[in-house]
């Protein structure tokens, strides 16, 4: 027999020892493999980094770890291989996946709920403010801070729809908090304005009950002035005030159309007044230089202010928006109806409102009746 064909029958057994090992080897656990795979894929999808960041965290290290003992173990001689430790980091890694797909589930869940509520209150309350903006004075509602609540608001919506959902529940709530302080500063400055309005009403009863002759009455909250003969009322018009009209007047310059009772003391014609026909009244009366002079003292009107004066009921109005200096102005051919009829001496009162009846502010809701 030759020598290599007696190496041969030497080296055969050890060959199938050597085969049978490797057919016996540790088989890796590629069910398990494919299960924690599967699991840490929908917590991905969940976005549970965005959303469950310290267990997707685990999740992700541990399949990191498993996979790296795996490649060692392939590194081993069949034989010799242990899937243990893989075996173990994958199951980590599943539960943590799994832990991650939950949490990540309940924060978003979580998080879209937020963001429908804030958003849907702060709708309830910009429409409020919205016509509180059109219907008061410029400045009355902070504009900027409104544009800013309306462009969070806008935010908020765009990135629910994109569940960008940090962000939307964020912008909501900034848009929420801008609108909830407006609106309570807004109507911090309208109550007094609404419980008012009883003494107004006390105030034209008392001037045209059982009256004779004419009087004037004009409610600056809802642009009207009412013209009484006999205590009768004979003739309702839109008018247009000053531009800052909310409130009374305190000084010369501020735009604002005065509150309280007056008299025509001139009739004023053609060439007489640049709006066809006016009917001044004796602004500043007695009260107004009362209060002026106290406003000095106290400090809230400026030690070189001028009380101001000139203040008619005047032509050019029909402008459909408030412009006057603080006079009150009609269309000119109402306003020569009105002045055709009212003598020197006609009583005027102009009231803040005779309804109570402002945006943001319900009148019956605090104690003030019609």
């Amino acid at each position: 027999m030759r020598p290599v064909t007696r190496l041969a029958l030497y080296l055969a057994p050890v060959a199938i020892l050597v085969a049978g090992v490797l057919l016996l080897g540790e088989k890796p656990p590629a069910d398990l493999f494919e299960q924690s795979r599967k699991r840490l894929e929908a917590a991905r999808a969940a976005r549970a980094g965005d959303y469950a960041p310290s267990q997707f965290a685990t999740a992700q290290e541990a399949w990191e770890t498993a996979l790296q003992s795996w490649r060692e173990e392939n590194r081993r001689i069949a034989a010799f291989r242990s899937f243990d430790t893989v075996a173990i980091r994958l199951a980590e890694a599943e539960g943590a996946a799994e832990a991650a797909l939950d949490r990540a589930r309940h924060v978003a869940d979580s998080l879209r709920s937020a963001t429908e509520t804030q958003a849907a209150a702060a709708r309830d309350l910009r429409g409020p403010l919205e016509q509180a903006a059109s219907f008061f004075p410029v400045d009355f509602v902070d504009r900027r801070a409104l544009l800013d609540a309306h462009t969070s608001l806008s935010l908020a919506e765009s990135a629910l729809e994109r569940e960008d959902l940090w962000k939307a529940a964020a912008s909501a709530a900034r848009s929420l908090a801008t609108y909830d302080s407006l609106t309570r500063i807004a109507r911090e400055r309208i109550l007094p304005l609404v419980t008012s309005s009883s003494d107004w009403r006390a105030r034209r009863d008392r001037l045209v009950r059982g009256r004779s002759g004419y009087a004037i009455v004009v409610d600056k909250a809802e642009r009207e002035l009412t013209l009484y003969e006999n205590g009768k009322v004979v003739a309702t018009h839109t008018v247009e005030l000053g531009r800052r009209w909310i409130g009374d007047k305190r000084m010369e310059g501020d735009r604002a159309t005065p509150e309280g009772l007056y008299r025509v003391t001139r009739k004023l014609g053609r060439g007489q007044t640049i709006y066809h026909r006016a009917l001044l009244i004796d602004y500043p009366n007695e009260e107004d230089r009362r209060q002026f002079a106290q406003g000095k003292r106290n400090g809230t009107i400026p030690a070189g202010a001028r009380i101001g004066g000139n203040i008619e009921i005047h032509g050019g109005g029909g402008r459909d928006a408030d412009w006057t200096d603080g006079c009150v102005a009609l269309p000119d051919r109402t306003m020569e109806a009105i002045f055709n009829r009212v003598p020197v001496g006609t009583p005027v009162l102009i009231a803040g409102s005779l309804t109570g009846k402002y945006p943001l502010v319900d009148p019956e809701s605090d104690g003030t009746d019609r």
